[in-house]
């Protein structure tokens, strides 16, 4: 063990690094709390899983805020109909 490299992040003979570095933040800090959970000395199985449970919360509502954005700016509906005709046709010579 090193602080480099404590063991409690380890998944097997894999750092979990090697895994969330290919994550975003949410993403990552749930499977590093997920795969750490009940290995790190003072810090029982209960709270790393409710660790993870916050940052898999805040993926999901960041996910449905995504979603909502774009069904509110993306529909079936072409550009002129959302930018109106406040802009030039642009035509190929």
């Amino acid at each position: 063990m090193s602080k480099t490299s404590p063991d409690h992040y380890k998944f097997g003979k894999v750092e979990v690094i090697e895994i969330t570095q290919h994550l975003d933040f949410l993403r990552g800090n749930a499977v590093k709390y997920l795969c750490r959970a009940g290995k790190k000395s003072g810090e029982s199985a209960l709270d790393d899983l409710m660790k993870a449970q916050y940052y898999i919360n805040k993926a999901v509502e960041k996910e449905v805020c995504r979603v909502a954005l774009e069904k509110a700016f993306v529909s079936d509906h072409s550009v002129e109909s959302k930018v109106g005709k406040s802009f030039p046709e642009v035509r190929n010579p």
